[in-house]
């Protein structure tokens, strides 16, 4: 996930002249003549050209996803619009193996085999592992494991018609389970393993992961100005 803010430059072009020009001689008025036709050079596709705005939007990873971009003298509209669903469809793909939601993604298998090695895909190994590096480079502050606590909220499946604020008690007793460093993996199939009392939940990064991945489909099909 991860909104980013594009800017246009434009330059100026000086043409320098002499001080004095000197009146053209026959031959020079005769090699000028086009200048002194009344024509003009007709202007180049990249002087005349105006990028058109398309845009697209979709629900994804709970929430609204807008896509912003704009045609190219390369792309017209169709090509852009078909980028576009190109990377919102990698989005889907994404949110399907990442969603701590989803009992069918893979998330939702390593949690319901807690306590086992789970096959995953090579992205979710991926993500959790960058998960698990910026587990500890903030000393625990960012910890994939929080979901070991999501029942306490009545999140989800768990949701009650009126909620209610779990007590210190109650964190204080699970809060033991929220731990990075009990998250194994291994590359080798890519495998993910999470204590039995414990839970992943990737909503802190996969957002981000899946948004720089969008991004790199767009390029990839030649687009450079998007949002």
């Amino acid at each position: 996930m991860n909104t980013r803010a594009f800017s246009l430059c434009f330059g100026l072009l000086l043409v320098a002249c002499d001080d004095a020009p000197q009146e053209p001689t026959g031959t020079d008025a005769r090699s000028s003549g086009p200048a002194h036709s009344g024509t003009t050079a007709a202007p180049s596709a990249s002087q005349t050209f105006e990028p058109k705005r398309v845009d697209l939007q979709a629900d994804a990873m709970g929430t609204k996803l807008h896509l912003v971009s704009f045609t190219t003298p390369r792309l017209a509209e169709p090509e852009v619009k078909q980028a576009m669903q190109a990377a919102m469809s990698e989005v889907d793909r994404l949110a399907k193996l990442l969603s701590d939601w989803t009992a069918d993604s893979d998330v939702g298998h390593v949690n319901a085999a807690a306590g086992e090695f789970v096959k995953v895909s090579p992205e979710t190994l991926e993500v959790v592992e960058k998960g698990l590096w910026a587990g500890k480079v903030s000393e625990g502050t960012f910890d994939i494991t929080w979901n070991s606590l999501g029942g306490l909220w009545k999140f989800g499946d768990a949701r009650e018609a009126d909620p209610k604020p779990p007590s210190a008690a109650e964190i204080k007793r699970l809060l033991p389970r929220v731990n990075y460093t009990r998250v194994e993996t291994q590359d080798d199939p890519p495998q993910v393993k999470v204590p039995k009392d414990s839970k992943l939940g990737l909503g802190g990064i996969a957002k981000g992961y899946i948004v720089d991945k969008m991004a790199a489909a767009m390029r990839k099909a030649g687009l450079s100005s998007f949002l």
